[in-house]
């Protein structure tokens, strides 16, 4: 398979081959279609913010893919050195979201990660529970419009 391949911090990745991943228990491997490129994924390439650990590695946090049975989804929580800008990648069981019919896969990745902090801001840090109303300050704005 080929991946966007990162062999030191810092440097550029390259588009080049890469081992395929293999699943261990409780992962499943995810044939990637989407993932965006975002700050955080430059981050992650100087060293600043999920640094990895171990060279050579695949960049990318997160990204948008398809089950071998089909399903698509929404993944984050990958197994390095495996990353989101790859053909497959290999993902924690259970660490994606369902991506709705109807929602193409480049919109389902560039909203994943500000949806993804909206989300966590408002629901697990700001311990949001059905039936409550909640004022989003930044309507204008993909973290926003999640849940607009």
């Amino acid at each position: 398979m080929h991946a966007a391949v990162l062999h030191r911090l810092g440097g550029t990745p390259r588009y080049e081959a890469f081992p395929a991943p293999v699943a261990g228990e409780d992962e499943a491997v995810v044939t990637v279609t989407a993932a965006a490129l975002k700050p955080s994924d430059r981050w992650m390439a100087a060293g600043v913010h999920y640094a990895p650990a171990e060279f050579p590695a695949v960049v990318g946090l997160d990204g948008v893919g398809r089950q071998d049975d089909g399903t698509r989804v929404a993944f984050f929580g990958l197994r390095p050195p495996y990353g989101g800008m790859a053909e497959r990648t290999v993902v924690r069981r259970g660490v994606w979201l369902p991506v709705p019919d109807g929602v193409d896969d480049a919109t389902a990745a560039a909203v994943l990660n500000p949806g993804g902090a909206a989300w966590k801001t408002v629901v697990v840090e700001g311990e949001a529970r059905a039936g409550q109303t909640v004022l989003v300050d930044t309507a204008t704005g993909a973290s926003g419009r999640t849940f607009g």
